[in-house]
């Protein structure tokens, strides 16, 4: 881990590791509804999947199911994502 070229962040979601390979920060607030949830809440809107930080929304444009090739947000949405999820 300590002597990864291109170190990163992951979450564990249904007892599987999930790496965040590419993201992006939002300085917007993206609707009202989604505006409540707490920090660490991954959320989705308009095809999209963000955590939502104290003040903004990080968006996550590609992860790495473990065991799996990389996956855009749209292509995670597809398969594994249901309603919201709390980072571990």
């Amino acid at each position: 881990r300590g002597l990864s070229p291109k170190p990163g962040a992951y979450t564990i979601y249904n007892k599987k590791r999930i790496k965040i390979i590419s993201t992006k920060l939002v300085n917007k607030h993206i609707n009202s509804k989604c505006n409540s949830a707490f920090p660490g809440t991954l959320v989705k809107y308009q095809k999209k999947i963000y955590v939502k930080t104290s003040e903004y929304y990080l968006e996550i444009d590609k992860v790495q199911p473990e065991g799996k090739n990389i996956l855009t947000n749209i292509e995670f949405i597809s398969g594994y994502y249901r309603d919201q999820i709390i980072f571990e």
